[in-house]
């Protein structure tokens, strides 16, 4: 996977209906909304994506009526941009929406999902997870997306029957739904193996990695923009060596105090990004607090600049 140009795919082009479907049932997780992109994934999936507003209301009254009770956006509440325009399909679009109601204090809704149902012949699933939100963002993302398949190489992935159950709950799946995809078989993109899906739902505790997630990992990658010493920590025992690619910047106070510093003794510079020293932008090894090994690849502040917060 790379983000060359010729590589990229939005998600709603990934999550646009073929030819002879239509959708059925349609969940998206975020934490942030944007009423204008959602505006968007209203004309994805049950219209034309490719039609302007102004110039298109039939196109968009159309969509509105294809997925009218089919779709639920999940975001965190208080966390809603309304537009200045286009006021007056607002009303159409509260019905479509639901308010999560987690206490930023302690903890928050974050997850960044898509769950879609297709009928057609066959049914068709797709199961996208990745880390944008739901607004106009620009922004690169690395995301992944399963389809469902009846096809000799598909494989069973379990976990996203309890994600859609437990997680998406507010959603009001079906038992007939649950039970579709409970009896699913999911193609990955080329040479990726899903083992397991995590999820932690608001106000819950368990850890992700709680025990390493493959038993003889040769190699792990992570990417996040910010990390913590329990997070570090946490995806060192997946394997060694470990590479990380973040885009967080070090205050100068948690240079300062190594024991707060999520690389134990490490000397972080306050402006930069770890792997990029002051002198050379080559390959550079910290100290984790654990004696492990952690390495910020070279190509590490262009994946920074590409994968952003949302």
């Amino acid at each position: 996977m790379n983000f060359a140009p010729s590589e990229r795919i939005s998600v709603f082009g990934a999550l646009r209906p073929d030819a002879g479907q239509s959708v059925s049932r349609a969940i998206v997780a975020t934490y942030s909304l944007d009423l204008i992109a959602l505006l968007g994934l209203v004309l994805t999936l049950g219209g034309d994506s490719e039609a302007e507003f102004e110039n298109s209301p039939l196109g968009l009254v159309k969509a509105f009526d294809s997925v009218q009770g089919r779709l639920r956006v999940l975001h965190q509440v208080g966390r809603i941009v309304a537009p200045r325009a286009h006021r007056s399909v607002l009303p159409l679009l509260d019905t479509m929406i639901v308010p999560v109601q987690a206490n930023e204090a302690k903890h928050s809704w974050h997850p960044k999902v898509a769950l879609v149902r297709y009928e057609g012949d066959p049914v068709q699933w797709r199961f996208w997870i990745g880390s944008r939100n739901l607004t106009g963002s620009r922004d690169l993302d690395a995301g992944l997306m399963l389809v469902s398949s009846r096809e000799k190489t598909a494989r069973a992935v379990p976990n996203i029957a309890e994600l859609a159950r437990d997680l998406l709950a507010d959603a009001d799946l079906s038992s007939e739904e649950l039970d579709e995809l409970r009896a699913a078989r999911w193609l990955a993109p080329p040479g990726i193996t899903v083992r397991s899906i995590l999820w932690r739902s608001p106000g819950a505790t368990r850890q992700f990695i709680a025990s390493p997630l493959i038993g003889r990992g040769e190699r792990a990658s992570a990417v996040s923009p910010f990390i913590d010493r329990t997070g570090l920590a946490e995806v060192l025992r997946a394997a060694r060596p470990t590479s990380l690619c973040s885009r967080q910047t070090w205050p100068q106070a948690t240079a300062r105090q190594s024991k707060a510093s999520p690389f134990g003794r490490a000397r972080l510079p306050s402006r930069r990004h770890p792997c990029q020293s002051p002198s050379s932008s080559r390959t550079r090894r910290l100290s984790s607090p654990i004696s492990l090994p952690l390495e910020c690849t070279p190509n590490c502040s262009q994946s920074q600049r590409a994968l952003g917060p949302r």
